[in-house]
């Protein structure tokens, strides 16, 4: 695929979703959003190329721990995971790739704290957008 690689944002939290895909957005990513953790399967198993998960841990047909799950054993186990969750997430740090855990209660400034973390752990193949703070 031309271009850069996208983020996979996997919430089934809509409103929550659509907003952080614009902030991501606007901020020059490129990104697929999944309402459960079997779409994010199918979306990883895409022609897209993917350098980072957002995950959500709650969401029906298949939960962020059973994604973890089926990610580590796919040949996409590398890509980076940051859980932003409501749920306790003990145990899934360091689990098939997740490079930091954040509290949905931390918002939008902390998740956006991880993504940049996760981009200094595994740094992204790509120059943000102008004057993006991403």
């Amino acid at each position: 695929m031309f271009g850069p690689p996208h983020i996979l944002l996997v919430d089934d939290d809509t409103d929550l979703r659509e907003t952080v895909a614009l902030l991501l957005e606007a901020a020059g990513r490129r990104v697929i959003e999944a309402a459960n953790g079997r779409l994010a399967l199918n979306a990883l198993s895409s022609a897209t190329t993917f350098c980072l998960v957002i995950l959500d841990l709650m969401m029906p047909v298949m939960d962020g721990a059973a994604f973890l799950a089926a990610k580590a054993r796919s040949p996409h186990a590398t890509i980076p995971v940051v859980i932003f969750s409501a749920s306790p997430s003990i145990g899934l740090e360091g689990f098939a790739g997740v490079v930091s855990v954040v509290p949905k209660l931390e918002g939008i400034d902390g998740l956006l704290a991880a993504i940049r973390s996760a981009k200094a752990a595994a740094p992204l193949p790509y120059t943000p957008a102008r004057g993006s703070h991403v």
